[in-house]
């Protein structure tokens, strides 16, 4: 009691303020801006009382003054009636609460309409603002909520005086869900009736404002591009919705009408005029399911509370009208099984699943949709809707698992899903595989070239998927591979498996790839039952399994004529049997690595990368250390598998390519056994040596085989010392004054020996020796010859001695791809046969006309091959060399020319003479300048280089040539002259690294200080010990 008075205290100076205000206002002795500013302190005052301090009686006392503001409304703003109703709004809440009964409701409810009436048909001339029709419909709630708390509040309600009221105050509601209006109102107004529809208890009276809500709430909530509602307008909406359905056309809200046939309600009642019967209800019905089709289509909304809101208004549908709205149960069950693809919304799977087990007619019902989206189904994924394809095929297992799961005529449903899928899999392969669509990155192809490296560590051992090409197919596959785990969880896929592991053999193309892609999905997906438990597997795997390894042999023997998806899912199920059989699998491995290797050279980068996964899980599952390890231990099988093939002239591409596969993997260990293979594939050159792809594969095998065998490690150790012959002339040195006076007197010595009388020995006069007795003892016998030496590798050797022999014969050939390859098989064949001196020096002999003819080749990338394999014969035979680089000299000038006038050409400078290495030279006159020469040349061709953009080709033919030239000086020796032109050639000498400087100053530095002077347009300082000496001098070649 005490606080009471305190609160009173508190409200009566502000309610007696503004009542008097309100009267000075009406005697025009205050204005309206007293009138306001009173009201608020008034707001402001109720704002501050705790909640639930408030009784009737104190919202009585201030609910006077406020109802004298509302009285005089029309000499106030807009703004003091939005806050009178603020103030009403907060004492029916917590002021009256359930006490609000009586005459002051109607009247309450008549003000509220009358006041958010826009259509001025009530005499309200001013329209009310946004804000005021939020107070009022807030208003409306508190009231309604106020009613509904008692009983006597609720028969107020619906009293048949009050029912005119009631109906325009739902159509006052109604309006203000309007799509203009900002959401705060359109929120309140929602609000405001759901609270109405909650407090009308007569089910009459709300069955006659059913079609009139229904239509309101339908359009607002029917998706648009014109009026986007809030979200939280649209929940509010569908759960009022719900509300209205469950009170007015549920099971047991019309049980009365579903029972008796004839009419039970007449139009003498109370409170509606019209008759609430079955055709009633037959024809709301209709009505009902053309608004839910409008509804539905928020499925689609982004809004996760939307769908949720919808997805409980359908199944209280299908919970609570079965009866009264039997035409919207297969609608609400398909668009339930739409939503309930949201992962979101997964929990709510389970009340569907019972409603299906419990009532056998929605079994029926979705047991014909799922017929009937099975058939449509091709259709769909034929279209350009992406989105649309994955949200079908989503829903079609959904609803095959619900119906497996309610075991509802299992026969049935299992043969049709059996029949369904491998033509909708082959849809989803051909529609995707014809539509324009954004490609799937793949990982990008392993090189030949670095197959070794890749190949030796343990790699990938998880397969891309084999049909997929697009980021859309991925996600139709996956949900496709969703379904057999859903499926082996059921345990419903043995059946799926093997009639697709039959369709593999009975049919052809897509559906082949389809009925192939399913079984093998089928054999990968285990049941959480089996992971958990470890069971073993099924029977009916063994079968499948041994079926589709059978086939999948017979596709990669022939591999050309199969379509590549057979033949990626071919790989993938050897590697399966291979995991399943693990170390027994290895006699397998005479079957199957041949072909598993072969497709390591094919075009497709994607089957070179599913095959290089293959052979990973090979090895793992046979137990070896790499899949190096794994060829090596096979290599006898590989080498007669492809000798066979050779030795019987089938000359496609399988067997040089796998031969070429196997040694890069497996290294040098394997050459020695390739003798025979060699002859072969020689003869094979003999007769086929026209085909110019096959003679190109056939060499990329022999390149294989020399470069591992040049890795043979006594060979590499042995060509790897410094070689012990050297035929080379002493290096040329200066001539010194002792020097010249040597030779003078040597000179003069043979001359006097020459000019003196000849004297000849006379014949001699007896035997040298005694004649022989035949019975003197014979003279021991002779030491046999020392035997020539051994050969490095007695294996390996010959093998690459006979290769590059006979590659000479091949230089020449047409294509040049091919004699660059060739070339480059000499460089690497030459440092494992250097280090035998007796057969290394005849094959030089052998090989150098067709290597010097290459120089001169039209293409620039086979002279850098040809200088490659000089440079590298120059390394390994040194001085043997001298004779052949020195007639060698007109062909490097030649292919310096090229360079030049290459360079020239491109910078549009053309040159006078083909010096090489042009300069001039002028001394300096003049008192203060003696001893002091300036050089002038032009750039060298080196730094020309380096000051204009260059052909990369032209670029590494400069390279080329450079390294060929200080490998020659280094390791041959040149003459004098030559050396000049080398110098010549690689100017600017100051350019050259470190190490090429110091190979040309061990040969001459006094040659490499002065080219390297005379590159700048140096001053040179002629050394003081000169200078002084001579007035006038000749010095290397400068003339002063």
């Amino acid at each position: 009691m005490e606080s009471r008075n305190v609160i009173f205290q508190q409200l009566k100076p502000p309610c007696v303020a503004l009542n008097q205000a309100i009267l000075r206002l009406q005697g025009h002795n205050a204005g309206q801006v007293e009138a306001l500013t009173r009201l608020e302190s008034l707001q402001r005052t109720l704002q501050q009382i705790p909640e639930g301090r408030l009784d009737p009686k104190l919202a009585e006392y201030v609910f006077i003054p406020i109802s004298q503001v509302l009285k005089a409304s029309q000499k106030l703003p807009i703004r003091a009636s939005e806050i009178a109703f603020q103030c009403i709004g907060t004492l029916l809440r917590d002021g009256w609460r359930e006490s609000i009964a009586g005459p002051l409701a109607p009247q309450l409810l008549i003000l509220l309409a009358i006041t958010a009436d826009r259509s001025g048909k009530r005499g309200v001339h001013v329209a009310p603002s946004d804000d005021l029709l939020e107070a009022v419909f807030a208003c409306m709630k508190h009231l309604f909520d106020s009613l509904r708390a008692t009983q006597e509040g609720r028969r107020e309600l619906v009293r048949s005086t009050a029912a005119p009221h009631l109906g325009h105050t739902v159509t006052v509601v109604l309006d203000g869900l309007a799509a203009e209006h900002p959401r705060a109102v359109q929120t309140a107004a929602i609000e405001a009736l759901a609270s109405l529809i909650t407090s009308i208890s007569d089910w009459q009276v709300l069955a006659s404002f059913l079609p009139g809500i229904v239509s309101a709430l339908t359009k607002v909530l029917t998706p648009s591009t014109q009026a986007r509602r809030p979200w939280k307008v649209l929940v509010l909406c569908i759960q009022a919705l719900k509300s209205l359905l469950l009170r007015t056309v549920s099971d047991n809200a019309t049980k009365d009408i579903t029972k008796h046939d004839d009419k039970i309600l007449s139009a003498t009642t109370e409170t509606t005029q019209r008759s609430l019967d079955s055709s009633w209800l037959h024809a709301t019905a209709g009505q009902l399911k053309l608004a839910m089709a409008n509804i539905n289509r928020l499925h689609a909304h982004d809004r996760v509370e939307v769908r949720q809101s919808l997805l409980e208004l359908n199944v209280s549908l299908l919970e609570s009208c079965s009866k009264s709205l039997p035409n919207c149960q297969q609608m609400s069950l398909e668009i339930l099984t739409v939503l309930l693809d949201d992962e979101a919304m997964a929990s709510s799977r389970s009340r569907l699943l019972e409603l299906v087990k419990n009532h056998q007619d929605l079994a029926t019902i979705l047991r014909d949709t799922l017929q009937h989206w099975s058939m449509s189904l091709p259709r769909i994924l034929e279209g350009s809707d992406e989105d649309k394809k994955a949200k079908r095929l989503r829903q079609t297992f959904m609803a095959y698992n619900m119906l497996l799961e309610a075991e509802s005529d299992f026969s049935t449903v299992q043969s049709l899903m059996i029949d369904t899928m491998p033509p909708m899999l082959s849809s989803i392969i051909g529609a995707t595989a014809q539509s324009r669509v954004q490609a799937q990155p793949e990982a990008p192809a392993v090189r030949l070239d670095d197959l070794p490296s890749a190949l030796q560590i343990r790699g990938s051992t998880v397969f891309p998927d084999a049909l997929s090409t697009s980021q859309h197919q991925m996600i139709l596959l996956g949900i496709v591979q969703q379904q057999m785990q859903d499926a082996a969880d059921l345990d419903r896929l043995g059946s799926l498996a093997e009639h697709a592991a039959w369709l593999v053999r009975e049919s052809t193309g897509a559906s082949q790839i389809s009925a192939f892609y399913l079984a093998l999905a089928a054999l990968r997906t285990r049941s959480e039952s089996d992971a958990l438990f470890d069971l073993g597997p099924a029977p009916w795997r063994e079968d499948v399994l041994q079926d589709l390894y059978g086939f999948s042999l017979d596709v990669l023997l022939s591999q050309d004529s199969s379509p590549h998806q057979l033949v990626l899912l071919s790989l993938e199920t050897l590697a399966l049997q291979a995991m399943h059989l693990r170390q027994d699998f290895r006699p397998e491995l005479l079957d199957a690595l041949y072909p598993v290797l072969s497709l390591l050279a094919s075009p497709s980068p994607r089957i070179r990368n599913h095959a290089i996964t293959a052979l990973n899980i090979l090895a793992e599952s046979c137990e070896y250390v790499s899949v190096k390890e794994l060829v090596v231990e096979n290599a006898d099988y590989l080498v007669n598998a492809v000798a066979l093939k050779l030795n019987a002239y089938e000359v496609d591409p399988e067997a040089p390519q796998v031969l070429a596969m196997s040694v890069k993997l497996a290294g040098s260990d394997i050459v020695p056994y390739l003798g025979d293979t060699v002859d072969a594939i020689f003869g094979i050159l003999e007769d086929y040596h026209g085909y110019e792809r096959l003679v190109e594969l056939l060499f990329g095998a022999l390149k294989a085989i020399t470069e591992a065998g040049s890795k043979e490690p006594r060979l590499a150790i042995e060509g790897n010392k410094p070689s012990d012959y050297r035929y080379e002339d002493p290096a040329w040195t200066p001539t010194t004054i002792s020097t010249l006076t040597g030779l003078l007197r040597d000179r003069k010595a043979r001359q006097s020996h020459l000019e003196e009388p000849s004297t000849r020995d006379r014949a001699p006069q007896e035997p040298w020796t005694s004649p022989t007795n035949v019975l003197d003892p014979p003279e021991p016998a002779a030491p046999p010859p020392e035997p020539s030496d051994p050969l490095p590798a007695p294996q390996t050797y010959p093998l690459l001695l006979r290769i590059s022999s006979l590659t000479a014969h091949f230089l020449p050939f047409p294509s040049p791809t091919l004699r660059a390859s060739l070339l480059h098989l000499l460089t690497d064949a030459v440092p494992g046969l250097a280090s035998h001196e007796n057969s290394f020096l005849p094959l030089i002999n052998t090989l150098w006309p067709e290597i010097v003819n290459r120089l001169g080749d039209e293409e620039e990338y086979v002279v850098i091959a040809a200088l490659g394999t000089v440079e590298t014969l120059c390394r390994f035979a040194k001085g043997f060399m001298r004779s052949r680089v020195a007639d060698l000299s007109g062909e490097i000038r030649r292919v310096y020319r090229r360079v030049e006038s290459e360079v020239d050409r491109t910078a549009g400078t053309v040159r006078k003479d083909g010096a090489v290495g042009g300069r001039t030279v002028r001394r300096i006159e003049g008192p203060k300048e003696v001893g002091r020469v300036v050089v002038e040349t032009e750039k060298g061709l080196g730094q020309r280089m380096e000051l204009r953009y260059v052909d990369p080709g032209l670029r590494a033919l400069w390279d080329g040539l450079r390294t060929l030239l200080i490998t020659v000086v280094r390791d041959v020796g040149v003459a004098e002259d030559l050396f000049d032109d080398v110098l010549g050639m690689l100017r600017p000498v100051g350019k050259l690294s470190r190490e090429q400087r110091g190979v040309l100053e061990s040969v001459n530095v006094g040659a490499v200080w002065l080219a390297m002077y005379k590159e700048d347009n140096a001053v040179l300082d002629v050394p003081q010990r000169i200078a002084s000496t001579r007035e006038r001098w000749n010095w290397a070649g400068i003339a002063a």
